[in-house]
């Protein structure tokens, strides 16, 4: 029997933005502001797909609490994401966090301390050692970096 191939879920297929809205501009060289789609997770997998959804809105969820509401244990669900992720579940819900945490910090003015909050960090010092871990760069220069001088111009965001 030949072994059962999964296609591998990227955090990028399930991310959700924080932002609510773009500018965008098309072939035609006009611009406007478009809402960023809100999109539900539909990995073909229920629980996967129950364990990412709550992420959208509180980064800060851990994965017991998480497979403790969708009713599995956290080893079924760490193999479930290892699985389908090939990311333990706390591997992917830092994953999560960190992106959420780059987002605020490229397209928005947000102190670093709510960036911190807002992207489920303990604390500030808890998000710039993920930064200097991952990318040995700080979120202060993450942000001087990446955030275009006309960022307030191109997002929006709930303040």
């Amino acid at each position: 029997m030949e072994p059962v191939k999964f296609k591998k879920i990227q955090l990028d297929d399930v991310y959700t933005s924080a932002l609510t809205a773009r500018l965008v501009t098309n072939e035609d060289g006009w611009t406007r502001m478009e809402l960023v789609e809100k999109k539900k997770v539909e990995t073909g997998q229920p629980i996967l797909d129950a364990a990412i959804q709550p992420l959208a809105s509180d980064c800060a969820l851990l994965p017991s609490v998480v497979a403790q509401a969708i009713g599995v244990s956290v080893p079924t669900l760490c193999e479930i994401f290892v699985l389908f992720t090939g990311m333990t579940t706390s591997e992917f819900f830092a994953a999560y966090r960190f992106k959420r945490a780059c987002e605020w910090l490229a397209c928005t003015d947000l102190e670093q301390e709510e960036v911190a909050k807002r992207s489920g960090y303990a604390s500030q010092n808890a998000m710039s050692q993920s930064f200097l871990r991952r990318i040995k760069i700080s979120p202060w220069k993450y942000r001087h970096q990446y955030r275009p001088e006309n960022f307030r111009d191109l997002y929006r965001w709930q303040a």
